[in-house]
């Protein structure tokens, strides 16, 4: 399936724009997840209490909307504290197959983007967003490594400002919300992968798939920006790397 890429400014859109293109995210959304909120995108994402709200769409030969990313801006006070808050989502149909580099390097580019702007305002930025299955992210907790009190205070106001009702055992997790649809078989193999990352997300939401999905706050300070943007060129480098060997070794029949 072709795709084109657009991008689009939310607050920039009319009201019924607005509307329709929440209507199609919040569609493409429930292929994949279960009781997610009537209007979920609309309210977190073109909401006019934002900063700023920016996203891109793939768009099919038909004119229809295949997948989108959103990447939204809102400032919070916590006592004397100034923090911007940034939350993120990403979604593509089940039956795109492709897409393009432009479409992977948006999200991380417009993190950056917003990011610097709230420095730029006097103001913290920290990413909050929630993570339905074992992905690989940058969260605020370390396996082995305590997490500092005075983080984890504003980590858990944070989310509570984005009304994340955190779970009392697992504090990195809620149960509330969206739901991932996860066969046996998946889970299954989720559980036996043996990579870091996947074992972190594991340890701090033992029940992902069942219920719970990880929540996690990432600070940003101008050194974590500034890493950003290399290691999106290191991934898409290996990437294209393997997809050379592989186009190199792979067989044409006569």
């Amino acid at each position: 399936m072709q795709v084109k890429l657009e991008f689009f400014d939310a607050a920039k859109l009319s009201s019924s724009k607005q509307w329709k293109f929440a209507s199609r995210f919040q569609c493409l959304l429930e292929e994949t997840l279960t009781n997610l909120a009537p209007h979920y995108i609309h309210d977190t994402f073109f909401s006019t209490s934002l900063v700023a709200s920016k996203g891109c769409l793939l768009i099919d030969r038909h004119g229809e909307i295949q997948g989108f990313q959103l990447v939204c801006s809102n400032e919070v006070n916590i006592g004397l504290h100034r923090y911007m808050v940034l939350r993120s989502v990403v979604c593509k149909s089940n039956r795109l197959s492709e897409k393009t580099r432009s479409f992977d390097r948006f999200g991380p580019l417009e993190l950056v983007s917003q990011a610097l702007k709230a420095h730029m305002r006097g103001r913290e930025p920290w990413l909050l967003t929630a993570s339905e299955g074992p992905v690989v992210y940058h969260r605020m907790s370390i396996p082995g490594v305590p997490v500092p009190e005075s983080m984890l205070i504003t980590y858990k106001a944070l989310a509570a400002s984005a009304n994340f009702r955190l779970d009392s055992k697992d504090i990195f997790s809620v149960r509330q919300g969206s739901i991932m649809k996860l066969s046996a078989n998946e889970l299954t193999s989720w559980n036996r992968r043996s990579e870091p990352s996947i074992r972190r997300y594991i340890e701090e939401c033992p029940d992902f798939g069942k219920g719970k999905k990880l929540v996690f706050a990432v600070p940003l300070p101008l050194k974590e920006i500034a890493s950003i943007p290399i290691s999106l060129v290191r991934q898409l480098w290996i990437k294209r790397s393997r997809n050379r060997i592989a186009n190199q070794y792979t067989v044409t029949p006569n």
